[in-house]
């Protein structure tokens, strides 16, 4: 049957149709009608909330690993924890930027707290962002979807696809900031 259909194909531009012919076919849904997050999460959560969340799940990681103490030994004025809070905080909240991250955590008084009397460059932001793109990538997600458990009431589930798409979007901060900051 399809393949009889297929062979009376016509050119559509010279048929005329009633209207009892036409036939309504939903269109394809566009990118704003799919599951979104807000680029700022603290539309859908306070912003001391997220610090609180972000602050359980980074400390969930093991900080007394042997190579990262003995990387910390060696190093004395690295700051893993407070750039990773920091970065997570920043791109949960809308600020890409690396210039603007500096700027707004010597302003704003959530990303000082994080920061706990640390100032970071600009360049140590870009590198630990490239050197730790998976694990921000998996602390946005979970904060992420603890704002979206907390949004829409669902417990400590979160329905697979909306997972996925939290991974896309955790992604795709990292890519934005990245781009924003243009060549290292």
């Amino acid at each position: 049957m399809f393949h009889a259909l297929m062979m009376t194909c016509v050119d559509i531009d010279t048929v005329e149709m009633s209207p009892e012919h036409v036939v309504a076919t939903p269109a394809p849904p566009k990118r704003q009608d799919r599951f979104a997050v807000p680029a700022d999460i603290s539309e859908w959560a306070s912003k001391d909330l997220l610090q609180e969340w972000l602050m359980e799940e980074i400390g969930s990681l093991n900080w007394n690993h042997p190579e990262l103490l003995a990387h910390l030994r060696k190093n004395p004025s690295c700051h893993p924890r407070e750039l990773f809070c920091l970065l997570t905080y920043a791109y949960a909240t809308g600020l890409f930027e690396s210039e603007e991250i500096v700027s707004q955590s010597i302003r704003e008084p959530a990303l000082r707290r994080l920061l706990r009397d640390y100032s970071p460059s600009v360049k140590e932001i870009r590198r630990f962002r490239k050197e730790n793109r998976g694990l921000l990538r998996w602390a946005l997600t979970q904060v992420m979807k603890r704002a979206i458990r907390e949004r829409y009431d669902l417990g400590n589930m979160v329905p697979a696809g909306i997972r996925r798409r939290l991974e896309e979007d955790a992604t795709e901060r990292l890519v934005i900031a990245r781009h924003m900051d243009g060549p290292a």
